[in-house]
């Protein structure tokens, strides 16, 4: 298997695009002696880029623990510690950090774990039969968050508007003809909004409610590979990684952006990287810095995910990684097999990455009766330019199709149509890098 992995790596000349550049350690393990031999870390999430917390399933007596960092990964050490009997644990396999004093951690037989204090006390509840498993929890706000629930039929995932006090059902809808979905992956880019990753009989489908649950539609436009992971920066702003599968079952990474809150979705990546199994996680600190991770792999990309830059670690990882990237950060990545990786290479240049100005604006503003709002905005060099407007449920209107502009102060009447009343948000993408800004429509 080794000698496979590498012949594969010696006979990749090329990847995405750009020649592969010698072999140079960019991250590096952890020693941390704290951290048993042997453990299996499961899931990673920070606060910022100081303050984050792991997950880990086993170790020296097999007691699942959180471990938290306050100095960016450097020192861990354990805030939360089940009962260290070896036998019928439940795996802890994710965990959240909203806020300064609130975390959780979600597992096997419905295990829910909650503290409010920063870790000096915490609760322990079963919110799901006991023959289920929590599979990802993910906090869109301090109060808003969901979870990924396994070996349900038929599919549902809970969420909870009250920091995880309570959870409620919500059943996801399967497409026509679907005996069954195997839910891989749950994210929600706001409130409101819901994105599922079903899997049945080798096809893969994205499945999207905008209404809390109450009713869903499928994204058939979005990449059908395996293993879907969504990250997104704020309620439009998302990406997706997946891997495709190959003639000799190897999986294409496969990474996907979308600006309208994952209603459509754009390839910005699909290229088959050694070893071939695919991408585990992605996250990113902003509209344009983001990490890509999986097996043996970390991908990294300065400009939204038009390019991305492979970095090296100083160790192997047949499973998975998993991955928390904040701003003033350079990422925090753990290793499946008890490692935490510490990144050690040099700040990845953005001099080439064109810098576009964010400051735009719309006159008037609210937009009164028949008004013809104009936006104006201001292009330090050429670029193209797509002008839409986004509903609060997430649905887009199309106003200027992508164009190129020349350098310098533009103006762009708005042809608003027949949108109704109410809160709307102006969304421009420039170069491939998206603004947002609300505004009031007053008929």
């Amino acid at each position: 298997m080794r000698l496979h992995h590498i012949l594969l790596f010696c006979c990749c000349i090329y990847l995405m695009g750009t020649p592969l550049r010698a072999q140079q350690i960019d991250w590096i393990s952890i020693i941390n002696y704290s951290i048993p031999e042997g453990s299996f870390l499961n899931d990673v999430d920070c606060l910022d880029s100081l303050r984050c917390v792991f997950v880990k399933s086993w170790g020296i007596r097999f007691s699942n623990t959180v471990f938290q960092t306050t100095d960016g990964g450097l020192q861990w050490h354990y805030i939360h510690k089940q009962d260290t009997s070896p036998i019928g644990l439940p795996v802890y396999h994710s965990v959240a950090y909203p806020t300064e004093n609130i975390i959780m951690a979600c597992g096997d037989s419905g295990t829910f774990v909650r503290t409010t204090d920063g870790g000096k006390t915490w609760k322990t509840s079963v919110i799901t039969p006991k023959w289920q498993k929590l599979l990802k929890i993910q906090m869109t706000t301090p109060q808003y968050g969901i979870i990924q629930v396994d070996g349900t039929y038929p599919e549902y995932l809970l969420a909870t508007a009250d920091s995880g006090i309570t959870w409620d059902s919500i059943g996801i809808s399967r497409p026509p003809n679907w005996e069954f979905g195997y839910l891989e992956n749950v994210f929600a880019p706001s409130p409101t909004v819901f994105l599922c990753s079903l899997y049945w009989k080798d096809s893969t489908i994205i499945v999207r409610s905008s209404d809390r649950g109450k009713t869903w539609t499928y994204q058939w436009n979005a990449p059908r590979g395996r293993d879907a992971r969504f990250y997104f920066i704020d309620s439009l702003n998302g990406w997706m990684s997946t891997g495709g599968k190959t003639a000799t079952s190897a999986l294409r990474d496969i990474i996907a952006r979308t600006y309208d809150g994952g209603i459509t979705w754009h390839v910005q990546l699909d290229s088959l990287i050694p070893t071939g199994w695919g991408l585990s996680d992605l996250s990113f600190a902003d509209s344009l810095h983001g990490l890509a991770v999986g097996p043996e792999k970390i991908l990294r990309t300065t400009d939204g995910g038009k390019h991305w830059r492979r970095e090296f670690m100083d160790t192997v990882d047949f499973f998975r990684l998993r991955v928390s990237y904040k701003p003033g950060s350079n990422g925090v990545i753990v290793h499946s097999l008890g490692r935490v990786l510490r990144y050690v290479g040099h700040p990845t240049s953005v001099a080439n990455v064109p810098q576009i100005s964010s400051t735009f604006a719309l006159s008037p503003n609210p937009v009164v009766g028949g008004a013809i709002p104009v936006v104006s905005f201001q292009l330090p060099q050429r670029a193209r330019v797509r002008v839409s407007l986004v509903s609060v449920t997430g649905e887009e209107w199309l106003v200027q199709p992508e164009q190129e502009f020349p350098a310098g102060w533009q103006q762009l009447p708005l042809a608003l149509g027949q949108q109704p009343s109410g809160l709307l948000f102006l969304r421009m993408v420039i170069d491939g890098v998206s603004f947002v800004r609300p505004f009031h429509l007053l008929r």
